[in-house]
């Protein structure tokens, strides 16, 4: 079949290895008139006023390269990223060398901060893989399923509770997710899951799992929940663009799903069918922004 070609990667997961890749082909996802960034600092003026007083303990789940980190930034008079790739940890402490960085997966990165508290914990994108890995496990091979469920439920659960351990009192815990249920997220959804089936029978099972373990501890009197959706794109300068997005970071590069001739067929109409007159693609997409505001030490 004649048509674009992919554009193509090292291996499974290189976009990640290679600093400045990821950012490279990172599409700028816009919603009504802010960027994913946008959102966080808008939430982090509206509980900490204007940037730049520098009070708070700030730390960043799966920071990449600090690309939403920025919105965190100004409010900080520590800042620790924590990420798993050393080319992104590099990047990372280029943009904030007074920070400090933590290198390694999040549970043994949380493990490492197990003694320290925040006042402000962000993970930006970076929470699903983490929770779904306890319940499957992704390489290059494929996707090989955990068969005991309930004790990956107990672990994935404890992950978060982890996370909410570091919050001072009245700390927060911002997280943004992406909507699966989304048009560009639908896409994504049929390329993996043609290798196995998600748990829970959805890509929603690791926000919603999420969600239930910080409404159990809003339950038991630990703090409070907030959710916004925002609805908006991903903005691609071209086809090529929106294609490399698809297939090297959501897809991250694995064999299995670009050898498949489907994955051609799903990506070019979707790209056909939101192609604009200039030439750029707009993504149908969406946000989940999730907040929990650890309660008072007096309200414990």
């Amino acid at each position: 079949m004649e048509g674009p070609h992919f554009m193509p990667e090292t291996s499974f997961r290189s976009v990640y290895s290679q600093q400045g890749r990821y950012d490279e082909l990172l599409l700028p996802h816009i919603f009504g008139a802010a960027t994913d960034v946008d959102l966080v600092a808008a939430r982090m003026k509206e509980h900490y006023g204007e940037p730049g007083q520098r009070t708070l303990a700030v730390c960043d789940l799966g920071c990449g390269t600090g690309r939403v980190t920025a919105a965190l930034e100004p409010y900080a008079a520590s800042l620790v990223g924590v990420d798993s790739s050393e080319a992104m940890i590099r990047a990372f402490t280029e943009e904030f060398p007074n920070a400090r960085t933590v290198c390694a997966d999040l549970p043994a990165g949380i493990a490492e901060l197990e003694s320290d508290t925040f006042d402000v914990i962000g993970a930006f994108w970076s929470l699903s893989y983490p929770i779904m890995a306890y319940f499957e496990r992704l390489d290059a091979e494929g996707i090989t399923e955990n068969l005991n469920e309930a004790r990956a439920m107990i672990a994935a659960r404890e992950l978060v509770n982890q996370i909410l351990r570091l919050l001072k009192p009245g700390g927060r815990l911002i997280v943004q997710f992406f909507d699966s249920d989304s048009p560009e997220q639908q896409v994504v959804s049929r390329l993996w899951e043609r290798l196995a089936p998600p748990p829970g029978g959805s890509r929603s099972f690791s926000r919603l799992l999420l969600l239930d373990t910080l409404t159990r501890a809003a339950r038991r009197g630990l703090g409070r929940v907030r959710i916004d959706h925002f609805e908006g794109a991903a903005l691609a300068k071209d086809a090529n663009a929106a294609r490399s997005w698809f297939l090297h970071v959501h897809a991250k590069t694995h064999e299995a799903i670009l050898n498949d001739p489907r994955t051609r067929a799903d990506v070019e109409t979707f790209i056909t069918a939101h192609e604009r007159n200039d030439g750029t693609v707009h993504l149908p997409a969406g946000v989940y922004l999730i907040e929990f505001t650890a309660a008072e030490a007096d309200h414990v």
